[in-house]
């Protein structure tokens, strides 16, 4: 578990270089776009940059806070962050995928793309080994011996 939430900081780090990534290759990206497409005009041509930028910002801004996020809740145990991660991973795979295939990357992005692939990866092995399924349901026992009795009591009152 600590090596999954090691990684987990790492994902959150390799996301905000992400973003620092894109804006410093924007004019190799708008290189690349011209050369693809030489017929589009200079705005049309800038609207695709400018939007290509704040999908990638943005999404990169969201990708740290769910790292982050589920970090936090494996070092807490919390239920569902397995399913939780594999969803996302997955999300992020089409992503990245749709990205690439449509050629709106440089080097150093496709570079940061792959490793952020890999850690979620590895995360994903992480989560779903033998012992940090003991560790989930050692959680998940503790947090249930913990419960107030009234909460657990069929037909019990609050006090008070």
């Amino acid at each position: 578990m600590i090596n999954a939430v090691r990684l987990m900081y790492l994902g959150a780090a390799l996301a905000a270089v992400s973003i620092v990534t894109t804006i410093a290759t924007t004019p190799a990206l708008k290189a690349a776009i011209r050369q693809q497409h030489p017929f589009l005009a200079p705005g049309p041509l800038g609207a695709v940059i400018t939007g290509t930028l704040t999908v990638t910002v943005v999404g990169a801004l969201i990708s740290v806070g769910v790292w982050l996020a589920m970090a936090r809740r494996t070092r807490r145990g919390r239920p569902g962050v397995r399913v939780m991660s594999t969803i996302l991973f997955g999300i992020d795979c089409l992503t990245v995928a749709r990205t690439f295939s449509h050629g709106l990357v440089t080097g150093p992005t496709l570079i940061i793309g792959l490793a952020q692939w890999g850690v979620g990866l590895a995360v994903i092995v992480f989560l779903w080994n033998r012992r940090s399924s003991a560790y989930f349901a050692q959680q998940r026992q503790a947090r249930t011996l913990a419960t107030p009795q009234w909460r657990t009591a069929p037909g019990a009152r609050r006090p008070g």
